[in-house]
């Protein structure tokens, strides 16, 4: 008996069996992986993508108005001051932006899904019309409108820069396919007289060549909605900034509706003994 239980306690214990991840461990780490590449490559997917296209493509001959028109109402106004005409002209000013703002507020709510407040009416709190103006140019709101319709025009630069370049960098790629079948494109080397499309970097002589160039269009194209939803974000941060986002709603009070009893077994009720 000695001995069996000095041979029991010289041997090795067993090693405990490793646990078993749970079923679903292995699918919640691929999850994230899967979801990053379709976040990715479903970009052209969004309906957002090209909302944020449209209003990048509107950006431009927007700002360039808005520009050029307040400057020269501004100015032309403030010189002619002096002689009471400027006064009605920069009247007639004030309320442009303010028609121009509420616009700039519909188009933002519209293609940037923003909630932004409606189109800030100081000029009720007066009673008199003194007071009416003064109430209106004393507003934070009335500058962060003109302020913003000024923004618009380096934005406008920006989106446009944006859309050009990238779509002819997409265009460029895809058309070369095409572009190879084309008759123009013979010759092109004088000094060999050979077909094909000569970049910087490759001679392109047969048409199995040129198809490469699709992926790698494609490609450029999603990398170009990624960045026109980048500026369409900057946009959108500056809209709400300076035209300012609509008032959170104070939520409600709910009322709970009060718990009856659960329905038990009824108690029986006291009986008074008489005494005796």
């Amino acid at each position: 008996m000695e001995q069996q239980t000095t041979q029991s306690e010289q041997r090795p214990a067993e090693a405990a069996p490793h646990p078993t991840p749970p079923a679903g461990a292995a699918d919640a780490a691929v999850a994230p992986r899967r979801g990053a590449w379709r976040s990715f490559f479903g970009v052209g997917f969004r309906g957002q993508t090209w909302l944020n296209l449209a209003y990048l493509w509107l950006a431009f001959p927007l700002g360039l108005f808005y520009f050029i028109y307040f400057v020269t109402m501004l100015s032309v106004g403030l010189s002619l001051v002096i002689i009471w005409v400027g006064i009605p002209l920069l009247a007639f000013t004030a309320a442009s932006w303010w028609l121009f703002a509420a616009f700039e507020r519909y188009l933002a709510d519209g293609l940037l899904r923003t909630e932004l407040a409606p189109a800030p009416t100081p000029w009720r709190a007066g009673d008199r019309l003194w007071l009416r103006i003064k109430a209106h140019f004393s507003a934070a709101a009335t500058w962060k409108d003109l302020a913003f319709l000024f923004v618009r025009f380096p934005l406008g630069i920006l989106s446009f820069v944006v859309t050009v370049v990238a779509s002819s960098i997409t265009l460029s790629f895809l058309a070369i396919p095409a572009l190879f079948r084309m008759s123009g494109f013979l010759d092109l080397n004088q000094a060999k007289g050979e077909r094909g499309i000569y970049l910087e970097f490759w001679h392109i002589d047969t048409f199995a060549e040129s198809l490469v160039f699709i992926p790698i269009g494609l490609l450029a194209l999603i990398i170009s909605l990624h960045v026109v939803n980048a500026v369409g974000w900057l946009s959108k941060v500056t809209a709400e900034g300076l035209l300012e986002r609509a008032p959170l709603a104070p939520e409600s009070a709910v009322e709970t509706p009060a718990v009856s009893p659960a329905p038990g077994p009824a108690l029986p009720a006291p009986t008074s003994t008489p005494e005796g």
